[in-house]
């Protein structure tokens, strides 16, 4: 099973350079210390690594590495303006049509705004360990520089509030 946490920026963050995103993940990740799993954190840290698989301006498939033994964390870097509009009217259609009240209207103006999104796919195994938080401050570096607004498959929509994401709407 896999869990999806998506990014979606107003303002574009383009070619995300592998090095720095993991200085951005070591900067903030503290910031989420109460996800932190029976793993060390540290151990975890001298581990991570992110790997670009492909990329250019419009698009960029990444690879996040923690683990000793098992997959990575896949990142999908969405900058083309068509299909960021596409994946947001489908979004907006099939998920959230009939979603009612203030937080929901911040949500959909957000989302009309977006002009690039960066998707996390997560394992089982990674939500359970040390995965989270890794990947919540993975988006807080991305989401800091391009005015991202967080969606967590089963949990909602979260926003950035000084290093930390807080729930803005349950789903």
């Amino acid at each position: 099973m896999s869990i999806w946490v998506s990014l979606y920026c107003q303002k574009r963050v383009g070619k995300i350079n592998p090095s720095d995103l993991v200085a951005g993940i070591i900067d903030r990740v503290d910031y989420f210390s109460d996800l932190f799993a029976q793993e060390d954190p540290q151990e975890v840290l001298s581990r991570l690594r992110v790997d670009e698989i492909r990329g250019n301006d419009n698009s960029q498939l990444l690879h996040l590495h923690y683990l000793e033994d098992g997959p990575p964390i896949v990142i999908d870097r969405i900058g083309d303006q068509n299909d960021v509009s596409g994946e947001v009217q489908e979004y907006l259609k099939e998920s959230f049509q009939n979603r009612e009240g203030d937080k929901e209207r911040l949500v959909r103006e957000h989302l009309g705004r977006a002009v690039e999104n960066c998707h996390f796919c997560l394992k089982q195994h990674h939500a359970d360990g040390m995965g989270t938080p890794l990947v919540y401050a993975a988006a807080a570096w991305l989401g800091r520089q391009g005015n991202g607004l967080l969606r967590v498959d089963g949990q909602g929509w979260m926003k950035l509030d000084g290093g930390e994401w807080f729930i803005l709407c349950r789903e």
